[in-house]
């Protein structure tokens, strides 16, 4: 439902960029590649076309400008996933 509201107010060049904190998956019994594939396929299925998600470690968080990504970058579990898309014609 919540992919079908994205594309209602979408542009032809819409992107999005969606960055997973692994720790917050974790708390609610998520692995982080789960976490990725689950919503990679819900974007897909809505007509996304997204990337393969990669893996963002402790080094590419702390380089990535935003608190968000520095403060999971020295915390418990330093990883995020990225993924990156645009929406389909």
């Amino acid at each position: 439902m919540l992919m079908h509201r994205l594309e209602l107010i979408s542009r032809p060049t819409t992107s999005i960029d969606v960055r997973l904190n692994g720790g917050a998956l974790a708390e609610q019994g998520w692995a982080l590649e789960a976490g990725a594939a689950q919503i990679y396929d819900n974007l897909t299925h809505a007509r996304w076309r997204v990337k393969t998600p990669v893996l963002m470690n402790a080094n590419a968080l702390r380089a990535f400008p935003s608190t968000w990504a520095k403060r999971l970058a020295f915390g418990r579990d330093p990883r995020a996933m990225q993924l990156s898309g645009y929406l389909s014609q």
